[in-house]
């Protein structure tokens, strides 16, 4: 197995970055907007993030599935 470069590693942050970030967020930030419009209070915001927190653990774990390497 050969070493990864830094460029590579950039690349792996930069993948784990966007799959970690955008569901929490979106899944947050869409929480909060339908608090808003139905006036619970903090209801919608952490059943958003407890989903963004699920989306982002599939999307890890598919991510490290699809680039393992390959020992042979």
């Amino acid at each position: 197995m050969t070493q990864p470069t830094p460029m590579g590693l950039l690349k792996v942050l930069g993948h784990v970055t966007l799959i970690v970030a955008i569901p929490m967020v979106a899944g947050a930030g869409a929480g909060m907007w339908l608090d808003g419009l139905t006036g619970k209070s903090p209801a919608f915001a952490a059943a958003g993030l407890a989903l963004g927190t699920v989306v982002t653990a599939v999307g890890l774990w598919v991510y490290v599935r699809v680039n393992r390497p390959r020992s042979d």
